[in-house]
């Protein structure tokens, strides 16, 4: 029996690894200013918790003649053994053992993120009770330890930038960089400048710090680059998250929520995705949570409990905040409600409390102009909207002059906004409108039947190519002539001119649906009491008021669908000139009769 395989270590191929990192790990080679930044941190954290040693300083330096970058931190340093067994191991930490509080980086390939930008690293360090060291490691994997003339204890890391790397050795460069990432950490962070002596300091307070509504309003823009309208500073569970909440003063119909998290200071996610609900879009926020665990890029936090439960506290809190707006009421809501009233409708959706804080107060398009809901139900014991504009369009005027409001409710979220809040109370009635409600608002007017007898014949059948029934009523307004009672969406009237008119192709189309043999009648509806349709009896012919009807039917049509097709453009013109050469052949003046 053979005996038991000898163990063996996996073969690591860095440059390879590497390229994993820089296309899928890590989203920007910037990342590595963050991540050796972060190991100085957890070193400092390390040696405090360990013997309270330290002043707890970091110091950055950029030599773009050298092209170097320098890391430098007091904290607990590394001995011979950290550097082979940890350092030179790819996925182990020292952080693991030492288990000291505060710790962000567990996952021991911080330092390898200097590859990115780097075809070599070098540390410089020294851990009490030892000598000091130098580990020096290529991008092709292989390293060397050697004594080095560091003093004191802690790191240096010095990058060898890789010359399409080298502007991040100048110190704008890193200023920018790190005021990105670690600006609100609590330890000194500072960068040397390229001068003897200058030194940049680059923490500064976050912006929840502030004391004042407008001081965290000046911070947030100068931090986020968004001007907001107010703000509420939060600190939730001890050790879970502190920061603040914004509403963004611009409109955000296609924002994201947005939410940058930083942990102890050092940013991981400029815009966290899924911390606030996603109606939130007109709502900012900036919290550090050291409570939640990063990835192993440290770009994003694990979806875990702590996260999930995290979400909800911000969920409630943003409500409870809303309805304390709405409740103050003034220029806040006024302005939240101008700019983000889609948004809210979401929100008022999703949460039974805005809804009742919110719904009477958003705005809606109503013949009579905007309005609150509350001001439409002050003065309609019905609340009737329409579900298109184009149905807006062709209803509104009838609703205008019998004195009604009509809401127009296409836009998004609008109509289950509208039967939320009807469900709200018991006595609130909504009703949708639609074309074929016309027919019940028209009346009938049988006193002129006889002398329109001829010219609705005439009508008919000119008409019934199209599935039109001529019909004799009275409707307001009197300046309509017409009215099709249509839904915009009906292609009865295409499908059938097609199929005389349109190609052969399109004319053996049409003639295979069941639609296009369908004979359902839409009615015409002529206002008797128009001064046009009124006259035309005796006015002209019936041959010639059948054109005249005609040509208003083909422009209620094209209203009706918005864009009219070339069939109806073509009938439009042969109506017109068929109408001038009638009119000539019976010897009329042309412009003394069509006035």
């Amino acid at each position: 029996m053979p005996g038991d395989p000898a163990k063996r270590s996996f073969d690591v191929d860095l440059a390879a690894l590497l390229r994993v990192f820089g296309g899928h790990l890590y989203s920007t080679p910037d990342i590595f200013v963050r991540e050796l930044i972060q190991n100085g941190l957890d070193a400092i954290a390390v040696r405090q918790h360990l013997n309270g040693g330290g002043e707890g300083r970091i110091v950055v330096a950029g030599d773009p003649a050298r092209g170097l970058v320098t890391f430098e931190d007091d904290g607990v340093g590394l001995d011979e053994d950290d550097l082979v067994q940890h350092l030179s191991r790819v996925g182990s930490s020292t952080k693991r053992e030492a288990a000291a509080p505060g710790l962000i980086g567990h996952f021991g390939i911080g330092l390898l993120s200097g590859f990115l930008v780097a075809d070599r690293l070098v540390v410089d360090t020294r851990k009490a009770d030892a000598p000091a060291l130098r580990w020096v490691a290529g991008v092709d994997g292989k390293y060397a330890v050697e004594p080095s003339a560091r003093a004191t204890i802690g790191s240096t890391v010095t990058v060898h930038l890789r010359p399409e790397f080298a502007a991040y050795a100048h110190a704008e460069r890193l200023a920018e960089l790190l005021g990105r990432y670690v600006a609100h950490v609590d330890r000194p962070i500072s960068l040397r400048g390229e001068g003897e002596g200058e030194s940049i300091a680059i923490n500064r307070p976050p912006p929840w710090a502030a004391t004042s509504d407008a001081a965290r309003l000046a911070a947030i823009e100068a931090s986020y680059g968004e001007e907001a309208l107010a703000s509420r500073a939060l600190t939730l569970a001890e050790g879970e998250a502190r920061g603040l909440l914004w509403l963004r003063r611009a409109n955000a119909a296609f924002a994201s929520p947005r939410c940058a998290m930083t942990s102890r200071g050092v940013l991981v996610s400029a815009s966290e995705p899924d911390l606030l609900p996603r109606w939130a879009r007109f709502i900012g926020g900036a919290f550090d949570a050291p409570g939640l665990r990063p990835t192993a890029s440290r770009e994003g936090f694990v979806r875990d409990r702590a996260f999930n439960a995290l979400a909800q506290r911000l969920r409630g809190e943003v409500i409870a905040w809303l309805v304390d707006i709405a409740s103050a009421g003034g220029d806040l809501m006024l302005a939240l409600l101008t700019q983000h009233h889609v948004a809210l409708m979401a929100a008022c959706l999703d949460d039974r409390s805005l809804l009742a804080a919110f719904a009477g107060h958003l705005p809606f398009a109503t013949n009579a102009g905007v309005m609150s809901l509350d001001e439409i139900a002050s003065r309609a014991p019905q609340v009737r909207y329409v579900r298109s504009t184009r149905e807006f369009g062709r209803l509104a005027p009838t609703a205008s002059a019998r004195g009604e409001l009509l809401i127009d409710a296409s836009h998004v979220h609008e109509i289950e906004l509208l039967s939320a809040w009807a469900a709200l109370a018991p006595h609130r009635r909504i009703e949708a409108v639609t074309i074929a409600s016309l027919a019940d608002l028209a009346e009938g007017a049988p006193e002129h039947e006889r002398r329109f007898a001829d010219l609705l014949a005439a009508a008919d059948g000119l008409l019934a190519g199209y599935d039109v029934e001529v019909r004799l009523r009275r409707f307001l307004p009197a300046e309509a002539p017409v009215l099709l009672l249509a839904d915009p969406d009906q292609i009865r009237e295409r499908a059938r001119a097609l199929a005389t008119g349109g190609s052969a192709l399109q004319q053996a189309l049409v003639r295979g649906l069941a639609l296009a043999r369908a004979r359902v009648m839409t009615p015409l509806l002529l206002n008797a009491d128009n001064p046009l349709i009124a006259a035309l009896p005796e006015l002209v012919s019936p041959a010639i008021g059948a054109r005249v009807l005609r040509i208003l039917y083909l422009q209620a049509a094209s209203l009706a669908r918005r864009v009219p097709s070339i069939h109806e453009t073509r009938r439009l013109g042969d109506d017109l000139l068929a109408l001038l050469r009638e009119l000539q052949a019976e010897g009329d003046d042309a412009p003394k009769n069509l006035n």
